[in-house]
Order: C-alpha cells, then sequence, then structure tokens
C-alpha cells in the first residue's frame, strides 16, 4: 500500500511539472487538484516539494495563484 501512494505522487508530481513548464499557463492550486484529482493542501505541498532537490523549479509559485 505504502509504494502505491509513492507511486502515485511521483506520477502527481512529474504531471505537476510537466504541466506547468509546457503550457506556460497559471493555474489556481483548485484547479491543479482536480485535474490531479485530490486536495488542495496535497497540491501545495507537492508545490513546495518541487521549488527544492532533485527539481529545483524557484519560480513555480509565479504559474501557480492561491
Amino acid at each position: 500500500m505504502r509504494a502505491e501512494r509513492g507511486d502515485k505522487r511521483a506520477v502527481r508530481l512529474a504531471f505537476l511539472l510537466k504541466l506547468l513548464e509546457d503550457t506556460g499557463d497559471t493555474y489556481t492550486v483548485e484547479a491543479l487538484a482536480a485535474r490531479c484529482g485530490t486536495n488542495r493542501r496535497t497540491i501545495e505541498r507537492d508545490l513546495l516539494d518541487l521549488q527544492g532537490p532533485p527539481f529545483g523549479v524557484s519560480d513555480i509559485w509565479q504559474r501557480v495563484r492561491r
């Protein structure tokens, strides 16, 4: 069960990274949560994780409105 949760999270992080980098669009946290089938707080944690290593997306909050 734990591995499945980690797998889902890895897929979600990759999806968020690709979506935000490829489209150049600005999204709300709620819109991202709806697209990922999760809640707002999970997306906020994911976005914080995308700022750090190994991803290092320092301008992530410029692409997401709260």
